[in-house]
């Protein structure tokens, strides 16, 4: 399935189901609606750790953005991001995920 996606959004169910949207589709998941409740989970992987005082800044991205880049060109991602000094936050994830995009 990973071959025959070429462009976003990504979608889970049969050209219907954004990732983003699959906490709230209720149709993908209610057989009543034709829907199946195996295929469609909203139970997110948890990770614990303890944040220490040399950590510079956490990164939380989706597998949309790791399955592009590696956990380096995240990292240096963030720093150029840091180092233009955005005024406007969204400015930078925008051109971080549009990093990502062009990957």
């Amino acid at each position: 399935m990973r071959e025959q996606i070429l462009f976003g959004p990504h979608r889970v169910f049969p050209g219907r189901l954004s990732v983003s949207r699959t906490f709230g589709d209720i149709e993908a998941k209610r057989t009543k609606y034709l829907g199946n409740p195996k295929v469609v989970i909203a139970t997110p992987d948890i990770k614990c750790f303890k944040i220490e005082d040399n950590y510079d800044y956490i990164v939380l991205g989706c597998d949309g953005i790791y399955d592009k880049l590696s956990n380096t060109e995240v990292i240096q991602a963030g720093w150029e991001a840091a180092k233009k000094k955005f005024t406007d936050r969204g400015q930078a994830i925008h051109e971080n995920c549009g990093f990502a995009v062009e990957q």
